[in-house]
């Protein structure tokens, strides 16, 4: 009986581990929402400059480490931070796009005809990745970043897919060369 009682207590306390980081995630989103603060998952702030990476989920972790080796700082993955608002995905990205010092696109994973899709053949900002019609959020991303005006601080990391030649023509030449470069290994 007393095996039982100890699974239970430790059922209990995790339970109220959970309750207690839930707690501190909506104190984080008020903060967010006042003042414009940063997260992590745990509930540790984090501080500007914020470099952000996107890409597709496969690759775009060891993207950010291998990158955030060669800047010297932390280059953020927007799913281990607290989004502002649960209910609104793509809301919460933006929130995190908009504000960030410099966003590196990782472009494994995406052909250079669905990179044109998600840009200059999208004509605009698209409100959902379902109204731009492709299958990844990488390609909102990538499409909010080129029709909103971030060109000037992202850079744009080609994979083995895809050329950097590739990369300048599906972008529509808009995207200066000198930002479109070969991602590091990783």
């Amino acid at each position: 009986m007393e095996r039982a009682d100890d699974v239970g207590d430790a059922v209990l306390e995790e339970v109220d581990l959970i309750s207690d980081l839930l707690s501190v995630r909506e104190d984080c989103r008020q903060i967010m929402r006042r003042d414009g603060r940063w997260f992590r998952d745990s509930g540790d702030e984090v501080f500007p400059p914020w470099y952000i990476a996107l890409g597709r989920h496969e690759w775009y972790k060891p993207f950010a480490q291998t990158l955030s080796s060669q800047l010297g700082t932390q280059v953020y993955l927007l799913d281990f931070l607290v989004w502002i608002d649960l209910g609104d995905p793509q809301g919460s990205l933006w929130w995190f796009i908009r504000q960030a010092a410099r966003i590196d696109v990782h472009l494994k994973g995406v052909s250079p005809a669905d990179l044109r899709l998600a840009t200059v053949d999208a004509g605009e900002a698209k409100p959902s990745r379902r109204t731009l019609g492709l299958p990844y959020m990488t390609s909102w991303e990538i499409n909010q970043v080129y029709w909103r005006g971030l060109i000037d601080r992202a850079w744009w990391h080609t994979a083995g897919e895809m050329t950097v030649d590739e990369a300048f023509t599906s972008l529509g030449g808009r995207v200066p060369r000198n930002r479109i470069v070969e991602a590091p290994p990783c």
